[in-house]
């Protein structure tokens, strides 16, 4: 028996309570990085055996007191619906492995055990430690070493995933030019900006976050942090901010600031500017109309090539074997693409934007986008908003076959669901039983024995 079936579906305010630490757990269960197959072969699919048992237990982790750190002996979780009425109070704390065998009992032994292991790999605390320096190499590095795995984080205009950067692991040897250019954003070590990077572990090439910042002006200005969790991004700026406690983080402005001028075959190497301005002139000053300009992710300005494509959609020419994608035999730049082509999260493949739709797949408010020939199989309208069936917020109406949200359902005497105004509509008139919650015929609901009557019969049977 799964551990939801001590719920009812009538959840409680209490259901919304949430911590950081709860959101990457979550994340990390139902985003399918755990590790371990969840799947009972009862016919649900494995998404809906995490989805299901996270929406009812809702696990949560805690730090310890000495530390401060995740707490990777114990889960805190609701075991039933009273408990979870109860809100924080009602949550019992059980050893990892227990845990995670009340959610899921027919796991397995070894499946509990890679379960366990993959969760301590996961939570462990990591040591950061900062990297800053002015030169192409360090500009050069920070951009071409391994990153840490992306955790799920906010991002904003001033903080951003790491594993989106269209800067990563792009060497460009081949280009060949001035004293042998191997990366775009080398053009930074003009003396004017300072790289600071953060990696997991002294000494490590594993990249947890780095930040570009204008230091050659007072107060700094920065552009924005890219990183692997809030933890690393919050890191980064509090060792900025030592270097410079009024540093400006939100402007971007570099207006003032030089980068160094390096030519390549194709003409001027130039990365993917994500401040302000994005051009430069010859003498490589940072200005609002300069001869060139770091507005796309070819990291070349000038010249032809044979990579070479145009854009679908914009006309415009970029390097297919560094940026861009193709849909439907349509070849498109990085910004078209992302504006057109979307990801349907129900049926895992990509399909256009304009072809989607936004479904509601749980009682707190999450939504997924799927697309509308999944939709029309998997999700139904009630008041204008789309529902997943399988949310438990509607039900269908054996009276009329249409869909209503679950607190309008009704439940009659003969196991049939159906909503008040339905029930009104019928040519028999129906009654509410108090003891049983369910809806009874009028003209039979005097043949309803009492709760103290069925004591009675049972009694003298």
């Amino acid at each position: 028996m799964n551990c939801y079936s001590k719920f009812k579906f009538d959840l409680s305010e209490n259901a919304h309570l949430d911590s950081t630490l709860a959101k990457r757990l979550t994340n990390w269960i139902t985003d399918g990085d755990c590790g371990v197959s969840i799947h009972d072969n009862q016919g649900d699919c494995e998404y809906w055996q995490k989805f299901r048992a996270v929406l009812w237990c809702h696990p949560n982790l805690d730090t310890c007191k000495d530390s401060g750190k995740v707490d990777l002996k114990f889960i805190k979780l609701w075991l039933s619906s009273e408990a979870r009425d109860k809100g924080r109070a009602g949550r019992t704390q059980m050893k990892v492995g227990k845990a995670f065998k009340y959610m899921w009992p027919f796991l397995t032994p070894v499946q509990l055990e890679h379960l366990v292991d993959a969760f301590k790999k996961e939570f462990a605390p990591k040591d950061y430690y900062l990297v800053k320096g002015k030169t192409r190499e360090h500009f050069a590095n920070a951009y071409v070493e391994t990153r840490e795995k992306q955790q799920n984080m906010p991002s904003s205009e001033y903080v951003k995933h790491l594993s989106n950067s269209c800067m990563s692991n792009k060497t460009f040897e081949f280009y060949g030019g001035d004293d042998n250019v191997t990366h775009p954003c080398e053009i930074y070590a003009s003396g004017d900006f300072t790289q600071y990077s953060l990696t997991v572990g002294d000494g490590s090439n594993i990249m947890a976050a780095r930040c570009v910042v204008y230091t050659n002006a007072s107060p700094y200005r920065a552009a924005p942090i890219y990183a692997t969790s809030e933890a690393a991004a919050d890191k980064i700026k509090r060792h900025i901010l030592d270097d410079c406690p009024n540093t400006d983080f939100r402007s971007q402005d570099m207006t003032g600031a030089s980068v160094l001028v390096l030519s390549c075959h194709r003409g001027v190497i130039a990365p993917y500017f994500d401040f302000r301005p994005n051009q430069f002139d010859s003498d490589g000053e940072l200005s609002n109309r300069g001869e060139f300009c770091g507005d796309d992710h070819v990291n070349a300005i000038a010249g032809d090539d044979e990579n070479s494509c145009t854009c679908e959609n914009c006309s415009e020419t970029f390097d297919i074997e560094q940026e861009g994608g193709s849909f439907h035999d349509s070849c498109y730049c990085d910004e078209c693409y992302n504006e057109i082509v979307g990801y349907c999260e129900f049926s895992d493949e990509s399909c256009l934007r304009d072809e989607m739709s936004e479904v509601i797949v749980s009682d707190r408010g999450y939504t997924q986008y799927w697309h509308d020939d999944v939709v029309s199989d998997n999700a139904v309208e009630v008041d204008g908003d789309l529902y997943s069936i399988e949310c438990g917020l509607v039900f269908q109406s054996d009276f009329s076959g249409d869909w209503y949200l679950i607190e309008e359902h009704c439940e009659t005497s003969e196991g049939e669901s159906a909503t008040p105004d339905e029930l009104a509509c019928e040519e028999d008139e129906w009654t509410l039983n108090d003891n049983d919650g369910l809806w009874y015929k009028t003209d039979l609901f005097a043949d309803v024995p009492s709760d103290e009557t069925k004591k009675e019969i049972e009694a003298v049977s």
